[in-house]
């Protein structure tokens, strides 16, 4: 406060400070200045010598776009460019739950573009007497839509009721239901359309339950966005094949769990993943010492006698005797 006072305290000093001349010429340029500007807010920039007479809505598609269009161009036709008033275009269509934004650019002299945002249904939630209906990611209701590709059901653990402010399009304000929302707006749209249902479980949290897949686990939702990137890197993998969840609680460190064990290329039992098929393991007590299975020495052969002339004994063993033919009996004899 004391800065102030003294600068305005300063400024007429340095005023009359200035040549006559010069001050002269300072105060001519205020007064134009400040006529000017009168000119311009007060008449010019209303005027019909730059008033709207050309208006171009894009961004609108479904079966309402025609409606909508001409909602818009005639809230548009009643500005000049160079008074744009964005606020009186939402006005324009703020119950219709199919806008989520709307932007103007002025085309000096008579030409207006209105860009329109659309909302998308990432969603579907169950409202009391309403039944299931599609939920855009600002949490905007969109009864009657039906959603082009599948999205999950919001769970939030209990019925949830709408809230609207004034004439605009109903939102869903239920605290327990936001972070719900927030994670099915910030998925990748294949994961998303891909996805089940998105709910809290006790011990785990936020809880995204794929269609013939594995649940990830988020916890809360912190992170979102670094979350679903490491869910959808680590279900690329092949390793992830089979598992049960992937726990992206951690978004640096995602894993996947659950996983069944795997059996050898041949496709029979007996893997060191496979406790069933590691031998038992003997009792101390009643374990018997294992026979053994090498072969025994063969025992020596006594050496051989030598023979009087020192030669070699199978050299100079004889051939055995031919025993003698048997006689012939002759018939009818008898033995002595």
């Amino acid at each position: 406060m004391r800065a102030a006072a003294l600068t305005l305290r300063a400024v007429p000093r340095l005023a009359l400070a200035l040549p006559r001349r010069l001050r002269r010429f300072l105060l001519i340029a205020l007064v134009l200045a400040a006529a000017f500007a009168g000119v311009y807010y007060g008449w010019f920039r209303d005027s019909s010598l730059v008033k709207v007479s050309d208006v171009t809505v894009s961004g609108l598609t479904g079966p309402d776009a025609d409606r909508l269009r001409k909602r818009l161009t005639d809230a548009g036709l009643q500005m000049t460019t160079l008074h744009v008033r964005e606020e009186d275009l939402r006005r324009a269509v703020e119950s219709e739950p199919a806008i989520r934004s709307i932007s103007a650019t002025p085309d000096f002299p008579h030409g207006l573009r209105i860009d329109v945002t659309e909302n998308r249904p990432v969603a579907a939630i169950d409202v009391p007497g309403s039944g299931r209906v599609p939920i855009a990611g600002n949490g905007t209701l969109m009864p009657g839509l039906e959603s082009k590709a599948p999205v999950p059901e919001l769970r939030p653990g209990g019925a949830v009721r709408p809230g609207r402010n004034g004439t605009a399009a109903a939102r869903l304000t239920d605290e327990r239901a936001a972070s719900l929302i927030r994670l099915a707006a910030t998925a990748p749209p294949a994961l998303l359309h891909r996805a089940e249902a998105i709910e809290r479980r006790r011990g785990e949290g936020l809880v995204v339950v794929l269609r013939e897949g594995p649940r990830i686990i988020f916890g809360d939702d912190s992170r979102v966005a670094e979350k679903w990137r490491g869910a959808a890197g680590v279900l690329a993998s092949p390793d992830s094949q089979g598992a049960a969840y992937v726990d992206v609680r951690l978004p640096d460190r995602p894993v996947a769990g659950g996983l069944a064990p795997q059996l050898p290329d041949d496709g029979t039992a007996g893997s060191a993943t496979d406790p069933a098929a590691a031998p038992p393991v003997p009792d101390p007590a009643t374990a018997t010492a294992p026979e053994s299975t090498a072969p025994a020495p063969a025992e020596e052969a006594p050496a051989a006698p030598s023979t009087p002339t020192g030669g070699s004994p199978a050299a100079e063993t004889p051939a055995p005797a031919t025993p003698p033919a048997p006689a012939p009996t002759t018939p009818g004899a008898t033995g002595p």
